[in-house]
C-alpha cells in the first residue's frame, strides 16, 4: 500500500510540474503566453498585465527576486495539499476509517490552501512596492497563476 502511495505521488507531482510548465499557449510569435481573465482584449478591462508594463530593468529584477522567492516558498506547501488530496480519496473509499478523521484531513487541506493565498498576497505587495504609483492603478495584480514568471 505505501508503495502505491508513495508511486501514486510521484506521477502526481510530475504531472502536476509537467501541467505548468506547458500550460502556456504560444501566441502567433512562438512566444508562451498565460492568458488570464484580467489579460483579455475586451475594452471594459482597464488593468494592464505586468507583462505589458513599461519597467525599469531595476523594477524587472527586483520583480525576477520576488517571483523566485515566493515560487520556491509556494513548492511545498502545493505538495502538501497533493498529497493530503490523495489521503482523502483513500480514506474516503476505507470504510473502516471514521469520518471525523476524513474531515479533519480535508480541514488541514484548507488551512496550508489559506497559507498559500496568504503568501500570495504578501507576493503581490511585495512587487507592490517595486512599481510606482500609476502602475499601481493599472496593475492587473490577480493574475493567474500569480507567480509564474509569465512577464
Amino acid at each position: 500500500m505505501r508503495r502505491c502511495f508513495v508511486f501514486l505521488l510521484a506521477i502526481t507531482l510530475g504531472l502536476s510540474f509537467f501541467h505548468a510548465a506547458f500550460s502556456a499557449e504560444e501566441n502567433s510569435l512562438g512566444e508562451k503566453k498565460i492568458s488570464t481573465p484580467m489579460q483579455e482584449n475586451e475594452p471594459s478591462c482597464k488593468c494592464t498585465p505586468i507583462s505589458r508594463m513599461d519597467l525599469s530593468a531595476q523594477q524587472i529584477q527586483a520583480i525576477d527576486t520576488i517571483s523566485l522567492k515566493y515560487n520556491n516558498r509556494f513548492l511545498q506547501p502545493r505538495s502538501q495539499i497533493i498529497l493530503k488530496q490523495m489521503e482523502v480519496m483513500a480514506l474516503l473509499r476505507n470504510p473502516d476509517v471514521r469520518e471525523q478523521d476524513i474531515l479533519a484531513a480535508a480541514v488541514e487541506i484548507g488551512n496550508v490552501r489559506s497559507e498559500l493565498e496568504t503568501a500570495g498576497i504578501q507576493c503581490q505587495v511585495e512587487i507592490r512596492r517595486v512599481l510606482t504609483a500609476d502602475q499601481i492603478r493599472s496593475w492587473c495584480n490577480l493574475e493567474t497563476p500569480p507567480l509564474k514568471r509569465a512577464w
